[in-house]
């Protein structure tokens, strides 16, 4: 009878153990694979990685338009899209692919104009490579304001950034 309770106890121990080490790795890796954290995580599988980089790209420019109402980092938020138009270049290279990153490449720009730190040259180069007619300045904040909203609106149920 001791043998089966003691049996029993060690089983216990080992799947709750087990159960806590699964759980710890799964928290530790949703935590450093998002998008709030800053990292990037990058594949060698060229689509894979594509794709997933284009849902990231989506979660920065989320974060950049400040949906929550409130000032937050802009240029954590500007970084990390620049960070993920950098690894989305490189998957495209990987994956043979040519998707058009000169939109995002010039929102960028433009955001970052906005916040002062680059002028809007930049942003009408990229736009112009991509083939946009109007390229100026006051176009492309209309722009990202629409967008804005449009990322709040499905983010958070319709309220608007600042």
């Amino acid at each position: 009878m001791r043998t089966w309770i003691s049996s029993g106890i060690c089983i216990l121990v080992s799947a709750t153990v087990g159960f806590a080490i699964g759980v710890g790795t799964w928290a530790s890796m949703s935590a450093f694979y998002s998008p709030i954290a800053g990292k990037i995580y990058v594949t060698t599988g060229g689509f894979d990685s594509l794709f997933d980089g284009m849902a990231r790209l989506g979660a920065d420019e989320t974060l950049a338009s400040k949906c929550d109402g409130r000032k937050g980092d802009l240029k954590f938020a500007l970084d990390n899209e620049a960070q993920t138009i950098r690894v989305l270049q490189d998957s495209a290279r990987t994956a043979r692919l040519a998707p058009s990153l000169e939109v995002a490449s010039a929102r960028l720009s433009a955001r970052n104009a906005v916040a002062g730190r680059q002028t809007d040259r930049e942003a009408e180069r990229l736009l112009r490579s991509a083939g946009w007619r109007n390229t100026s300045e006051s176009h492309m904040r209309e722009i990202i304001e629409a967008l804005d909203q449009d990322h709040c609106a499905g983010t958070s149920g319709g309220s608007r950034p600042e």
